[in-house]
């Protein structure tokens, strides 16, 4: 039987208890385990339910942005349910022979992160104002507002196709 080279091996969720550094397939169907089990190494370090959520969201909307938009190259339609959307960029991303690539640090007092996918990047700084009147009736463009508004630090490579993020613990519930 032929050994695996690392390109072929396949993706094994537990080893995300142990390693810092992973390449992945452009699935959506993965952000579900991954989420569980950042979670679970965060909540075996003390963290609370209401930092979990935080990291939780934070991240699946790192994830799905990777994945969706820069992997995919896909954008919402005018009008278009989250439902249609969400199966549509499935479709898309695995149809992608794309990566997604994901190193995390896990700290008792900060979890960082960062994703960087394939795509082409954008200009973070050229986003819509999600709390414009004229924005707040749409059903996307919140991902990058939601992540700057939960984590502490976010940044950007100049490409655009890169974001490191990391999430403070709430300093009232470290010793608990």
């Amino acid at each position: 039987m032929p050994s695996e080279t690392p390109s072929q091996k396949p993706f094994d969720i537990h080893t995300l208890l142990e390693d810092n550094h992973w390449e992945l397939p452009s699935d959506l169907d993965l952000l579900d385990e991954i989420a569980e089990h950042i979670e679970k190494r965060l909540t075996i370090m003390g963290w609370n339910e209401a930092d979990l959520n935080k990291v939780s969201l934070v991240f699946s909307e790192a994830f799905t942005n990777a994945v969706v938009h820069g992997n995919a190259g896909l954008r919402r339609e005018e009008n278009e349910s989250n439902d249609i959307y969400r199966r549509r960029a499935a479709q898309v991303a695995r149809t992608q022979d794309k990566k997604v690539v994901i190193e995390t640090h896990f700290a008792s007092d900060a979890f960082k992160f960062s994703i960087r996918d394939e795509g082409p990047g954008f200009d973070h700084t050229k986003l819509p104002d999600a709390l414009d009147p004229k924005n707040l009736l749409k059903s996307s463009g919140r991902g990058v507002f939601l992540i700057r508004r939960l984590a502490q630090k976010v940044e950007f490579n100049e490409r655009g196709n890169k974001i490191t993020v990391t999430i403070q613990r709430n300093p009232k519930t470290q010793n608990l």
